[in-house]
C-alpha cells in the first residue's frame, strides 16, 4: 500500500502527469463527441441560435487568438528556462 501511495505521489507531482491525463481524456472523448454529433438534432441550431452561432469568422478569430496566446506562452517558457544559460 505504501508503494502505491509513493507511486501515486510521484506521478501526481511530476511535470507531465496532468497534460498526459488531459491528452488521454481527449483521445477517449473524441469518438464519443463525434458520435454524439451524428445523433444531434439539426433543429437544435434554430432552437438555441447562440449555442453554435459564431460561424466561420468567429471560429477563425477564436483560433487566431488561441494560437497567438500559445505562441506567446511558449516564448515566455523558453525564455524563462533558458535565462540561467543566457546570464553566464
Amino acid at each position: 500500500m505504501i508503494k502505491l501511495l509513493y507511486w501515486w505521489h510521484r506521478a501526481r507531482t511530476s511535470l507531465w502527469f496532468l497534460p498526459a491525463v488531459i491528452v488521454a481524456s481527449g483521445v477517449l472523448l473524441a469518438p464519443a463527441i463525434i458520435e454524439a454529433d451524428v445523433h444531434v438534432d439539426r433543429d437544435l441550431l434554430q432552437r438555441w441560435p447562440q449555442l453554435f452561432g459564431a460561424g466561420a469568422d468567429g471560429s477563425r478569430g477564436l483560433l487566431s487568438v488561441v494560437a497567438s496566446s500559445m505562441i506567446t506562452v511558449a516564448g515566455v517558457v523558453f525564455l524563462i528556462t533558458n535565462a540561467p544559460l543566457l546570464s553566464h
